[in-house]
Order: structure tokens, then C-alpha cells, then sequence
């Protein structure tokens, strides 16, 4: 699973020729914040031209469909195509002239015949960069999966002071957690007995002492998430003089008190919540015309 995806914008500003970028974000960031970018080239190069605000847009994904520029790099439709369409122009179509809404989603619509050839033409910055695009494969990306969580935490009660410190690491990067705390009794709380804090999660985390390596809650929530097919990080706290449980052989631990720095950092990163500089919003990945 990739943190970072290339997206196509296409522009076109009123009473100017449309322009392309591709731009090579994390998989988190807004369509917002990367057509704010490219409105404000015109001021980059002390032109003259003022390319109006976002709201005077329409936006549309290659096929024509209305998408709302707070959606996210990861959720732009295949193949990561964005055309953005100025409402303050005006278009005349079949002897009939249009305007706003109506003008804008002409004009996207032409654009989108345009790219859907996918033939290079010198006359046309757009239509050649979009066929670099598609001939360089930029567009491949494996979706992040939509889920209602980030992270599933499993601990046994023993361990719930180092469990609560990575709770709150988690947590203070915006990550969204499900927890299931196992009780000396063998009940649990949290989830409901039958579904595991794996399901409707990106990543599950457990955290597991010598004294708790053979809970048999633990096991059940490391088999849901192999059968989800989700990364699983052992979180080893305590001194171990024994082996960790075979269940466990498949995956990388981590020692708590010596790499709780690395854990936190690296399930933010596979998450697609790295930090990113605007620098990174404007780099364009096609060959240098």
C-alpha cells in the first residue's frame, strides 16, 4: 500500500488555455489544497492574469462526475484525473451560448474527449503530458481501504500502562483507534466478543507481555487480522526469556521500551499521514517537456 499517489489536474481558468500538473502528494491530502497551488501560479510569476478563487470551479473526475474538492488523493477516481472547469466563463455550443455551470461543464467535458484519445500532440501541453502520464504509469496506485478505523489495539489488562502511553501516541497523530482490553476473568471489553478491533481497521497492534504471550484473545484478534489481510505489529513489553508465541513469527516486532519512537512513526507512515511540504504538491512527475 502506497502513502503517496500522482494526481492529473487539468485547469482551465477563465479566458486562458488550459493547464496541466501532476502532482505527487500523500495519499491524505485534500484536492483543495492542491488546485490552491496551481491557482496561484499566476502571482509565482507576477502575471497578470488572476485565475479566481476555488469556489469558481467546477470540478469533475475524467468521466465527467462532479467531485468535491475536499475529497482526498487517495479517493480520486481511477486514474487520478481531476479536471477543474472556471464558472466565469462563456462557451458557445451548437449555436447556443452558455454560461456558468453550464459553460464550465462543456468545457470539462471537451477536455475529457480530449484525454480519453490519449494522443500526443505539440500543440497541446495537455493532451501530450496527460499521454506521458498514462504511458509512464504514474497513474498505478493500490487504494487505502475506506475504513470507520485506522488502528485495532489489543491488550491484556496486565499491560495497560504501556498499552495507555501507546494509546495516546497514536491518538495525538490523528489516528483512530478500536481497543480491546482482556481481563484476568478471560471476558474483555471493548468489541463486541464476535468481531475483533482488526475488522473495519487498517492495522492491528497488540501488546503483549510474557505472562499474556498465550491469551487466547490475542490469537483470535492476530487470525482476524492475517484473514483481513492487514499489517499486524507485536508490540513485545517486559523482559522475555522465552520465544514469542509461533504465531507471531510472520511479522516484525517491536520492543516497547526501546522502540515505541520507530512503532508510532512507522504505522503513521504506512498509513498514508506522513508529513508533507507544499513543495511536494507542485512537483510534476512527467518528463521534462
Amino acid at each position: 500500500m502506497s502513502d503517496m499517489r500522482t494526481v492529473f489536474i487539468v485547469l482551465a481558468p477563465p479566458g486562458s488555455v488550459p493547464t496541466a500538473m501532476a502532482h505527487n502528494v500523500p495519499v491524505n491530502q485534500t484536492l483543495e489544497s492542491m488546485l490552491q497551488v496551481m491557482l496561484a501560479l499566476p502571482a509565482t510569476f507576477q502575471s497578470q492574469e488572476d485565475w479566481g478563487p476555488l469556489d469558481a470551479y467546477l470540478l469533475c473526475d475524467l468521466y465527467g462526475q462532479e467531485i468535491s474538492p475536499a475529497i482526498l488523493a487517495q479517493n480520486v477516481p481511477f486514474p487520478g484525473v481531476v479536471i477543474a472547469a472556471s464558472k466565469e466563463g462563456r462557451v458557445q455550443l451548437r449555436g447556443e451560448m452558455l454560461e456558468g455551470e453550464a459553460a464550465a461543464a462543456a468545457v470539462a467535458n471537451s477536455i475529457s474527449m480530449s484525454l480519453l484519445a490519449q494522443r500526443e500532440d505539440k500543440e497541446d501541453k495537455v493532451s501530450t503530458r496527460y499521454a506521458r502520464f498514462i504511458q509512464g504509469g504514474y497513474w498505478r496506485f493500490e487504494p487505502t481501504p475506506i475504513t470507520a478505523v485506522d488502528v485495532g489495539l489489543t491488550y491484556h489488562t496486565g499491560n495497560r500502562r504501556a498499552a495507555a502511553q501507546l494509546l495516546e501516541l497514536l491518538e495525538a497523530k490523528g489516528l483512530r483507534c478500536k481497543v480491546r482490553v482482556v481481563r484476568n476473568d478471560g471476558s474483555t471489553s471493548g468489541p463486541e466478543a464476535a468481531r475483533s478491533p482488526s475488522q473495519d481497521a487498517r492495522a492491528l497492534v497488540v501488546v503483549m507481555s510474557q505472562a499474556h504471550k498465550d491469551d487466547p484473545w490475542i490469537a483470535h484478534d492476530i487470525g482476524a487480522a492475517w484473514a483481513e489481510g492487514i499489517p499486524v505489529v507485536p508490540v513485545l513489553v517486559g523482559k522475555w526469556d522465552k520465544e514469542p508465541p509461533n504465531i507471531l513469527a510472520p511479522y516484525q516486532r517491536i520492543i516497547w521500551d526501546k522502540q515505541r519512537e520507530k512503532l508510532v512513526n512507522e504505522l503513521v507512515a504506512q498509513l498514508g499521514l506522513t508529513p508533507w511540504s507544499p513543495a511536494d504538491a507542485v512537483a510534476d512527475q512527467g518528463p521534462a517537456e
